[in-house]
C-alpha cells in the first residue's frame, strides 16, 4: 500500500490544482465558484432530480 500525504495550503503548483491555477496560470478559481455558485447549484439540483425520480 502506497500512502501520499500532502499538507493542505503549502501552495506548491505540483501537488493540487487549486495552488496551479492560482500560481502557473493566474487565474482565481475561488472566485469562479463564487461567481458561478447559483448556476452550479441550479445544475447540481437538476440532475440529482431527474436521478432520484421514480422510473
Amino acid at each position: 500500500m502506497v500512502r501520499i500525504a500532502r499538507t493542505v495550503g503549502e501552495r506548491n503548483p505540483l501537488h493540487g490544482t487549486y495552488d496551479f491555477l492560482s500560481n502557473v496560470i493566474g487565474y482565481d478559481l475561488a472566485g469562479f465558484f463564487e461567481r458561478n455558485a447559483g448556476t452550479l447549484r441550479a445544475g447540481v439540483e437538476t440532475v440529482l432530480a431527474k436521478l432520484l425520480e421514480p422510473t
